[in-house]
């Protein structure tokens, strides 16, 4: 149960890695949702916001998986 969950959350987090190097080739990606006006800067905060929120809910949906998985441990 547990090592399905950290294989999950592995590939996750990979593919939020792959993202953001897609991003950083790409030049134009830099440019949320095709918005000119924004600087490279805010351009980067961003997506490292976005990426933190990913990483952050990823943090919360193993949390929950967990105690679920420990408690039912625990009831045995």
């Amino acid at each position: 149960m547990e090592s399905k969950l950290k294989l999950n959350i592995r590939l996750r987090v990979s593919s939020i890695r792959k993202q953001m190097e897609e991003l950083m080739r790409n030049s134009q990606a830099w440019k949320p949702y095709n918005a000119p006006h924004m600087s490279l800067n805010r351009s980067v905060l961003f997506v490292q916001e976005k990426l933190r929120d990913s990483m952050r809910n990823l943090l919360k949906i193993r949390c929950k998986k967990l105690g679920k998985a420990t408690n039912v441990q625990n009831q045995r």
